[in-house]
């Protein structure tokens, strides 16, 4: 049978230095990202709060019934805090979703036959008009599409 010669002590102690070294290196980029990331995440979540703070509030409830939202029309001021109520009064027992598009917050919530869910978002700053769709399979084609008009 063969043996192995163990490697010299001196190779040995190098193999757990470079080790030791690695995970000091790795540590070093961990927190360092750490204290660059997180202040600018902080920074992120504070904005956003300010300005869902600073939108006048905008409460409309859509109405989910067939492949339509009633209403399929919302108006609201430029920067509003808008709260939608999604109510979902499809006969046929199918789900539905409410997508918002370019708006300074996109939200997307789904509500199933029965169910009122609610969601938040902050409008664009920019009037214009700007569509929402029930993104489930075929349901936009078939008429689930509206517009929100930021005035």
């Amino acid at each position: 049978m063969g043996t192995e010669a163990a490697p010299p002590v001196g190779q040995m102690r190098n193999t757990g230095r470079a080790r030791r070294s690695g995970l000091l290196i790795a540590g070093l980029a961990l927190g360092s990202s750490l204290l660059v990331l997180t202040p600018l995440s902080l920074a992120g979540l504070r904005r956003e709060a300010m300005a869902v703070r600073d939108g006048p509030p905008v409460r409309v409830e859509l109405v989910a019934d067939g492949m339509r939202f009633v209403p399929n029309e919302i108006r609201v001021p430029a920067g509003a805090v808008v709260t939608v109520d999604l109510v979902n009064q499809d006969p046929s027992g199918t789900p539905h979703d409410f997508q918002t598009f370019r708006q300074r917050r996109d939200v997307r919530v789904v509500a199933w036959p029965g169910e009122r869910r609610t969601t938040v978002f902050t409008a664009t700053d920019k009037p214009g008009r700007y569509p929402f769709i029930c993104t489930l399979r075929g349901h936009s084609a078939a008429g689930m599409a509206g517009v929100l008009v930021v005035e």
